[in-house]
């Protein structure tokens, strides 16, 4: 007869015929090396996104975050005059649109009062906003007096945010923080307009110098369906191990 040997099954975890001692990971630790992709795609962390000093004798942005990319700073038809860079600033040069003087938010937009500059998510990235902080100055009793901001997102029918009844002050500029957290201005791809208006001046050529116009958020690389990233990820790592095997 014969004498069958039963078969003696390798059941230490980590160990193969194929591959001796080496460890291979187990299912727990591929789906974890594999959801390190999905980190890695979709990560991004609170910076400037795009900042406008005017100190270097610019209408463009100072700096802008990677991924971002910021237009010069333009006027609307309505303004006296091409927006001129003051030489009063915060601390050094500021922008100030002229011939502000309609008298509420509704004339001022049928007006074209307004400054305005883009800022662009480039091929690629996703664009997600927390907040603009905006230094202003109303420099004597003939400046305007009110700030509002509106968007193209919705073809700038509605104010995000106002200041009004903005002090006079010769000497200061006075910092606020827009709050633009909104779902609406979260993962954005392409481009957003914003427009900052300003009514109330009086005289001629009055104006509102604004300076430090800083927009805060984040500029991400779009996190892939996380399924498939880890199914990409395993397979990345189910071929190193076929490759050390084999050596």
């Amino acid at each position: 007869t014969t004498n069958w040997k039963p078969l003696r099954v390798l059941t230490r975890i980590g160990t193969s015929p194929a591959c001796g001692h080496m460890k291979i990971p187990t299912m727990k630790k591929l789906l974890l090396l594999s959801a390190s992709f999905c980190v890695i795609a979709g990560s991004a962390s609170a910076v400037i996104l795009a900042e406008y000093t005017f100190d270097a004798d610019s209408y463009g942005p100072s700096t802008t975050a990677t991924g971002i990319e910021g237009s010069n700073v333009t006027g609307g038809s309505g303004l006296s005059t091409s927006p001129v860079l003051s030489g009063t600033g915060n601390p050094a040069k500021s922008i100030a649109p002229q011939g502000l003087s309609s008298t509420s938010e509704a004339d001022a937009v049928a007006a074209n009062d307004y400054i305005e500059l883009k800022i662009t998510a480039d091929s690629g990235y996703t664009l997600s906003f927390t907040s603009l902080d905006i230094d202003l100055q109303r420099s004597n009793d003939q400046s305007a007096t009110n700030w509002f901001i509106r968007s193209s997102l919705d073809s700038y029918a509605s104010t995000i945010d106002s200041i009004t009844s903005i002090a006079t002050s010769p000497s200061a500029f006075a910092s606020y923080t827009i709050d633009l957290s909104d779902a609406a201005y979260q993962n954005l791809s392409g481009e957003v307009t914003f427009r900052l208006y300003g009514y109330g001046a009086v005289g001629e050529n009055p104006s509102l110098r604004q300076d430090n116009i800083t927009f805060n958020g984040s500029a991400a690389i779009p996190e892939p369906s996380s399924t498939a990233t880890l199914f990409l990820g395993a397979a990345a790592v189910t071929a190193l191990l076929r490759r050390k095997a084999r050596s």
